[in-house]
């Protein structure tokens, strides 16, 4: 099946779009997200452990499963701010 994922910040600008698509098999989890994110794009392989996975507006767990027409979102983890 394949699905859109929003990407945000610095994952955004490794990969040079707010948008990707994935090709993922029956029943894919969101730990399944993660690993062919990894293989299709391997320059973000070292944030992405690190990052919080949003499966439609609410943050998913690794052994949750994306059903067909999920909205996906990837989100880094932030940092900086001012004092």
């Amino acid at each position: 099946m394949q699905f859109t994922v929003h990407l945000f910040a610095r994952l955004r600008d490794l990969v040079d779009s707010d948008i990707v698509s994935l090709e993922l098999g029956e029943s894919p989890t969101i730990a399944d997200l993660r690993s062919r994110m990894m293989v299709q794009y391997p320059i973000v392989a070292s944030i992405l452990p690190r990052c919080l996975i949003a499966l439609n507006q609410e943050f998913a767990q690794d052994h949750e499963t994306i059903t067909p027409g999920s909205e996906l979102a990837i989100i880094p983890p932030v940092s900086g701010g001012s004092s």
